[in-house]
């Protein structure tokens, strides 16, 4: 699998959590519990992650956090790391064309994309012109690929004034981003260009001559590292007549200021007229060698191993020609080092001065296994909808190329809901391999959601090794909307009485916490009359719940029953109805079926029939209170409605039934909840 691209400043971040981690481990004596392979393992991701930012960040600030870990560095890390070898030289490698790189190179991801670009310092003899060359990396972090056709001239707001020598990009004043340190050649000393801009997004302010108090002394082929292991970056730098300066960073990271400079330091005693420096971890053991070109008459590269501690570099005695890596003849030959294929060791160019040939010695160190990793995940549900997982959901890494995720482990289960594995529970370390995540599912409890809802872990595997970490997969499940549910119900009325529904008569829940929005007539009444503001309902009918004061129910006059008759309804929460239709019960009792219902009073219809007035008369036992007047016809309709106040025990009214249509009526004299009927006819 291609490996995923992790930023700088993360890397050192990666680095100091796991040095901690293991840390803490030696402490409280889980390490040793670790079998050897294991505790190897753990150390190899520690020392990798230390190689991928240590030549380009002070190693004190890094090696400070391994405490008890640095012995374990030392030994256990130190013979399968050792054996470096090379690859036979390529020449002109990823796209790079002759011609194009004159003067000296240097390769950094100066642009923050994940890639390492190149830049040149260079000097054309044509124009008599200096310039900075950039060739941004148009390839991937482990393909890189540069075109002669890509470049631009003095890029970011450098500017060169003169001849200049090595660049040294470097993070000079602790800010996240690289600032650039070259030679100044003739003019002697250095030049500093600051990084105002962003690790993204680079730009530099105008040369400073000898900056933080660098003296200028002659020629300058600066390389930079944390030789002393105090946490800020040094600057070792080659010149004439078999000389190496040193100048030590008595300041801070945040504000260098260098010292008086040392010549030949740490026993290096180069032989040659011009001396250009490189440092690079050349034999992995976490400290900084030196590679360097000795120019005489023909140039030759050295190599002198760092034989000293982090903080007291002492360098052997120098060979010629190491890991097979050589000038091939180049009059003037430039070293650089720099992981160009992303792969966790630094590769070698040796660049022609001249710009007619590149050569590329790849780093090809016997491989070492090493864990794979993942990072925390999240994925979303729906509620009462299972989720089925898949390989990509679990964020698998391996810096080993070519593996693959084979299978992951359960760590731990869910407080809520269920992890399923083809319908079977899974259990705390259950391992699923890759060909049976489809099957992998989660299930919520039914009605619930969240975000987050629940949590697990997880461990991921190539097939040879666990990823150490654990890691942290949060499920999130989205709300959906239930149906409603209701009830059967049912009214009770007296004969000849109208019923006006409330939303009260329709039962309604939902797990959802929602209200009662609509109800949805599903069957109708065989019987009576159910109406909506005067008019007959029909099948189908949606009535909003702010409207359901206005839905009636009158039985036929003079009908009774229980059941009298039925109808079928639906509820609405105001996005779906309930899936299930309920029935409302209409039951009717009959006015006689009462003694304690009927108005004491003897009630006169004159005349009857009657044509266009009809003479009420009421004659009580006892004082009425407000009495209502209500003539039905023949199927219950209501004709006619009159209210008045407070009465004696006598009665008397005079009803207009002119137009009437010709029938049968009836009507009803209610007072203090009690009333009498009467028939008459309208001709």
């Amino acid at each position: 699998m291609k490996s995923t691209y992790i930023p700088f400043a993360a890397k050192i971040r990666r680095y100091k959590h796991l040095a901690k981690q293991i840390n803490r481990m030696l402490k409280d004596g889980s390490f040793r519990l670790l079998d050897a392979g294991e505790q190897k393992k753990l150390l190899l991701k520690l020392k990798e992650r230390l190689k991928s930012i240590g030549h380009l960040f002070p190693q004190r600030r890094l090696r400070e956090t391994l405490a008890g870990i640095a012995l374990l560095l030392g030994t256990a890390l130190g013979n399968p790391l050792e054996a470096q070898t090379f690859a036979p030289a390529e020449v002109n490698p990823f796209g790079i064309a002759p011609g194009t790189t004159y003067g000296y190179p240097a390769f950094v991801d100066i642009d923050g994309d994940g890639d390492l670009d190149m830049i040149v310092s260079s000097y054309d003899y044509d124009s008599y012109q200096p310039a900075f060359i950039f060739y941004e990396n148009i390839g991937t972090p482990e393909s890189s690929a540069f075109s002669a056709d890509v470049f631009e001239v003095n890029p970011f707001g450098l500017f060169l004034s003169g001849y200049a020598s090595t660049p040294a990009f470097a993070d000079f004043d602790n800010d996240g981003d690289f600032d650039l340190l070259i030679g100044d050649l003739y003019n002697s000393g250095f030049l500093f260009f600051e990084n105002t801009g962003t690790a993204t997004a680079p730009a530099f302010a105008g040369a400073q001559t000898t900056p933080f108090g660098l003296q200028n002394l002659g020629i300058e082929l600066p390389t930079v590292a944390d030789l002393d292991n105090d946490g800020d970056l040094d600057v070792l730098s080659g010149s004439l007549y078999s000389t190496i300066r040193y100048f030590q960073n008595v300041g801070t990271p945040e504000a260098p200021s260098f010292a008086a400079p040392v010549v030949n330091p740490f026993g290096l005693s180069p032989n040659g007229l011009v001396t250009v420096p490189n440092l690079a971890d050349l034999d992995g053991d976490g400290d900084l060698d030196l590679l360097y070109m000795l120019y005489g008459g023909g140039s030759q590269i050295w190599y002198a191993e760092n034989t000293g501690t982090p903080e007291s570099p002492a360098f052997a005695a120098p060979v010629v020609t190491p890991f097979g890596i050589s000038a091939n003849g180049l009059e003037v030959a430039i070293p650089v080092s720099a992981d160009i294929d992303n792969d966790g060791d630094l590769d070698v160019f040796i660049n022609s001065y001249y710009g007619d040939i590149m050569y590329f010695y790849e780093n090809t160190s016997i491989s070492v296994q090493f864990p794979p990793t993942a990072a925390n995940s999240a994925v979303t549900a729906l509620e009462d909808s299972p989720y089925e997982f898949g390989a990509g959901d679990f964020n698998f890494m391996d810096p080993n190329p070519g593996d693959n995720l084979q299978a992951v482990r359960i760590v731990s289960l869910p407080a809520l809901g269920e992890l399923k594995l083809n319908g079977a529970a899974v259990a705390a370390s259950q391992e699923i391999d890759v060909a049976d995540l489809s099957g992998l599912t989660f299930e919520a409890l039914p009605d619930e959601n969240g975000s987050p809802y629940t949590t697990f872990e997880f461990q991921v595997s190539d097939g040879t090794d666990w990823s150490v970490d654990a890691y942290l997969m949060t499920v999130n499940v989205d709300p959906v909307n239930d149906a409603p549910a209701s009830a059967n119900s049912e009214i009770n009325l007296l004969s000849n009485e109208t019923h006006t529904f409330a939303s009260t008569d329709f039962p309604f829940s939902d797990v959802d916490g929602d209200d009662l929005a609509a109800v949805q007539i599903i069957s109708n009444v065989d019987r009576g009359v159910l109406q909506l503001n005067g008019t007959n309902v029909t099948v189908g009918q949606e009535i909003p719940v702010a409207e359901l004061g206005q839905l009636t129910y009158q039985p036929v006059f003079n009908e009774e029953g229980v059941p009298y008759t039925t109808f079928d309804f639906k509820v609405s929460d105001g996005v779906a109805y309930s899936d299930d239709a309920f029935t409302m019960t209409v039951n009717v009792t009959g006015p006689l079926s009462s003694h304690d219902a009927q108005l004491d009073a003897a009630v006169q219809l004159s005349p009857n029939p009657a044509s266009d007035f009809i003479q009420l008369i009421v004659e009580a036992a006892q004082a009425l209170g407000d009495l209502s007047v209500v003539i039905f016809d023949e199927t219950g309709r209501t004709a006619l409605t009159a209210g008045f106040a407070k009465q004696g025990q006598q009665f008397q009214q005079s009803l207009n039934v002119a137009e009437f249509a010709a029938g049968v009526y009836w009507i009803k004299i209610e007072s203090g909840g009690k009333f009498k009927t009467l028939k008459f006819v309208k001709f």
